[in-house]
């Protein structure tokens, strides 16, 4: 026999549905408490308990002062990164696991993105490339260490313009937690020269199949160039 739903979690449910049916959008401010109860036909501190399951999933969030009150919160791909994150940092999952997954979705990915990916997006594939090219340059100039921060950030955004080709929302979340994970593992001081500049020739590899629309070089750079990462960051570990 089904469990009976209580009273929150009807409501709960309700606000969910109005949100997947596109009645209430992202910045959508809720209404009161009051106005909920009245709504519902129930008590406001039944009301208080769906509003806090719902901003404990991530759908909602409580803003406080003038203009306080419950929104409905925009897609937030750090609820996956960090469930994913929490399980790694139990021990449960290592980071060959996270290289495995990558891998296959990157692959699945890129093979879409190709078929899909036009002129600009491909500018700014090589845009981001060069940003992160550029940051090495000047250190090496300057005779001072990189800017780990941008130069990593300019190396996952270099991912997310190939997810982001394919059109598919849901391959940018995924892709986009993965990395999220991946960004957690970078330290300033694990890093090295050789590390860097390693970690953007095959960038540059895979932006050069990308660009003659070669996909089975395109799926071996990107699998040597995670297995290389993988490599790298068990050893500074």
């Amino acid at each position: 026999m089904a469990k009976q739903k209580r009273a929150f979690e009807k409501i709960a449910e309700q606000v969910r549905n109005y949100v997947y049916e596109q009645k209430l959008m992202p910045g959508d401010r809720l209404s009161s408490e009051r106005e909920l109860a009245v709504q519902f036909g129930s008590g406001r501190m039944v009301v208080r308990e769906a509003l806090r399951v719902l901003e404990q999933s991530g759908l909602i969030y409580v803003k406080h002062g003038g203009d306080g009150g419950s929104y409905v919160k925009g897609v937030d791909r750090s609820v996956v990164s960090g469930s994913i994150s929490d399980v790694m940092r139990r021990g449960s999952m290592g980071l060959g696991h996270l290289t495995e997954v990558r891998i296959g979705v990157e692959k699945l990915v890129i093979g879409v993105a190709m078929a899909r990916i036009s002129h600009s997006e491909l500018e700014l594939l090589e845009k981001r490339l060069e940003d992160a090219e550029a940051i090495l340059e000047t250190s090496t100039q300057e005779g001072t260490p990189p800017d780990f921060s941008r130069w990593a950030e300019c190396n996952i955004q270099f991912h997310m313009v190939i997810a982001q080709a394919t059109g598919n929302p849901l391959y940018v979340m995924i892709l986009g937690s993965l990395m999220d994970v991946v960004r957690s593992f970078f330290t300033d001081i694990a890093i090295v020269p050789e590390f860097l500049e390693a970690h953007m020739r095959d960038h540059r590899a895979i932006y050069e199949a990308v660009k003659s629309k070669d996909l089975r070089l395109a799926e071996r750079r990107l699998e040597e160039h995670s297995l290389q990462l993988e490599r790298s960051l068990a050893f500074t570990k």
